[in-house]
């Protein structure tokens, strides 16, 4: 990721919609959810722009990373 890259990830604890703002990228980039344990349980490609994703996840903690960001995303659902 570049210095200009901005990423937005919200709500963040969510019930399961969650909103991923990309910008400042020129491609597509990768998003990876893992759980607690280190499995991936949703990756994606996502190119520039706003995305709305339904997550299918059990109440708990995951890892998120996409665009160069790290960040813990809780779900509460």
């Amino acid at each position: 990721a570049g210095a200009g890259t901005v990423v937005k990830i919200y709500p963040n604890p969510t019930s399961g919609k969650l909103f991923i703002e990309l910008s400042g990228l020129n491609n597509a980039t990768e998003l990876r959810i893992t759980d607690a344990i280190g499995r991936v349980v949703r990756q994606l490609m996502l190119a520039p722009g706003m995305h709305e994703l339904s997550l299918d996840l059990a109440k708990g903690t995951y890892v998120i990373e996409t665009g160069g960001l790290r960040e813990i995303l809780i779900v509460n659902q």
